[in-house]
């Protein structure tokens, strides 16, 4: 799967200034997610299970005598997926599946020309179906993502996106922080 991420600089910067990178735990987002941003909350008021999380990401929540405050922001946003894996109908078959926040595509090699069965289902669905050509040929526009309700699923999303980001920008890199909280 590719993804097309774009990174919140600022958040990026501040970071690597901590020596922090990707929050991969789905526990720590959870505990993370209970929080407004820069708002505190009395540790009290937080289930005891996310406790012990929350206290041990100083990078992500300031932890005061009774407070938690949250420090933590999404790394960037994860705009589309690409699925280039696989025969043509694996590949919709999986973007099918994908959870429609953000848009999906499909990837062929050229000179590929789908079905009409597969352009007719990629429509419906909503999928965009681009050839690797040079430029990109864009056989099927893809539907715009559908935003709905916020959920923690979208930070892990971005922070996974990030970690690959991390590893491919060597000058960026910083150590994974998904082990709190695992």
């Amino acid at each position: 799967m590719l993804a097309a991420f774009e990174v919140d600089e600022v958040e990026d910067q501040r970071r690597r200034a901590l020596g922090a990178g990707a929050v991969t735990s789905t526990g720590l987002l959870h505990a993370l997610w209970l929080l407004p941003s820069a708002i505190p909350v009395p540790i009290a008021a937080v289930p005891t299970v996310k406790r012990h999380r929350l206290s041990n990401a100083p990078s992500f929540v300031a932890v005061r005598d009774t407070e938690f405050e949250r420090l933590y922001a999404p790394p960037g946003v994860v705009r589309a997926v690409g699925f280039a894996k696989g025969s043509a109908a694996q590949r919709l078959d999986r973007a099918t599946r994908f959870t429609p926040i953000v848009q999906r595509f499909i990837v062929l090699p050229p000179p590929a020309r789908p079905s009409r069965a597969s352009v007719m289902r990629a429509e419906i669905d909503g999928i965009g179906v681009l050839v690797e050509e040079s430029p990109v040929r864009i056989v099927v526009p893809a539907a715009q993502a559908e935003y709905g309700v916020p959920a923690v699923y979208r930070w892990w999303l971005a922070e996974l996106a990030y970690e690959r980001w991390l590893m491919k920008t060597p000058s960026r890199s910083a150590e994974p922080s998904g082990s709190p909280g695992r």
